[in-house]
């Protein structure tokens, strides 16, 4: 299914419900819905799915690109803002496929990573870096990323675990000296998810 006939399909239940003055739309599995099972796509499906959403955002961004393998370095679907440059300004789309919402446990590593690279000047921090999931974000993550301040300080306990020797396999990135000045002073606020609903509305 493509982006277009899922919103096809959830507007038709959006206008079946009003029909019958069901207000109530909040708890709406929207994972699957009037025969679209978003949880039947591959991952692969939902990078492109995520992809064609965030192309379809014309009004932000004047080009989005895809990133993936091994030497991506925390890029995932990325939109260009000014024009087809990191330096004219850009926001990242991380996509998670998994069965469950996410946990912090299972982004660690890409907080540490976009920080990790930034620090390098591999490219500029981005506007803003959502997370992509078809389950979305579980609480203790949600809430993470509401309060920046306590994300940073969640991260610096579990970079030792998490992000030391997981950002890249030719060295150990340990959260100290130079990086760790770059840490301190990192916005945390770019951090960020899009919801399932805002993607198909």
């Amino acid at each position: 299914k493509n982006l277009e006939e899922i919103r096809n399909k959830l507007s038709e239940v959006t206008l079946k419900n009003s029909e019958n003055n069901d207000t109530e739309t909040q708890g709406t599995d929207f994972t699957k819905m009037s025969g679209v099972d978003i949880l039947g796509f591959s991952p692969e499906q939902w990078e492109e799915f995520t992809e064609e959403w965030a192309t379809s955002l014309t009004d932000i961004y004047c080009k989005v690109k895809r990133y993936s393998g091994s030497g991506a370095q925390g890029l995932d679907g990325v939109g260009f803002i000014a024009d087809n440059t990191f330096l004219g300004g850009w926001e990242n789309y991380q996509c998670k496929y998994y069965d469950h919402p996410l946990y912090p446990s299972d982004v660690w590593v890409e907080f540490g990573k976009i920080i990790y690279y930034s620090s390098r000047g591999d490219y500029p921090p981005p506007r803003k870096y959502y997370f992509v999931a078809p389950k979305q974000v579980g609480t203790t993550l949600g809430k993470l990323l509401a309060n920046s301040s306590e994300l940073k300080e969640e991260l610096r306990k579990n970079w030792p675990a998490h992000c030391k020797d997981k950002i890249t396999s030719t060295i150990p990135v340990t959260l100290d000296g130079a990086l760790l000045a770059y840490f301190d002073a990192f916005d945390f606020t770019i951090f960020d998810s899009t919801s399932l609903t805002d993607m198909i509305a």
